[in-house]
């Protein structure tokens, strides 16, 4: 889903269980709800254009690797350091 036009996903996307990568970078998203963020992707997620990142994000406790090039963050919320991203 990367690099259309995208303003908003569907909450539904959070009911996909066995999604293994999310890439919506490169879209118009400037939040994801709290339903989307609920998602457990094993490996990836590329999010591009947000303003802040909602709290559940950093409960995906199974992701490897998150990118976060092209926002708008002014700053990362402190619970960052939940996250167990074992990749450099």
């Amino acid at each position: 889903m990367s690099d259309n036009q995208l303003i908003t996903l569907p909450d539904e996307i959070g009911e996909l269980k066995e999604l293994v990568e999310l890439n919506v970078g490169k879209n118009q998203l400037t939040a994801i709800s709290n339903e989307t963020s609920q998602l457990t992707p094993d490996n990836d997620m590329s999010i591009g254009r947000m303003l802040t990142l909602p709290e559940a994000v950093f409960d995906l406790t199974e992701l490897e690797d998150l990118y976060l090039s092209g926002n708008y963050l002014k700053e990362l919320p402190t619970s960052i350091k939940k996250l167990k991203i074992s990749k450099g």
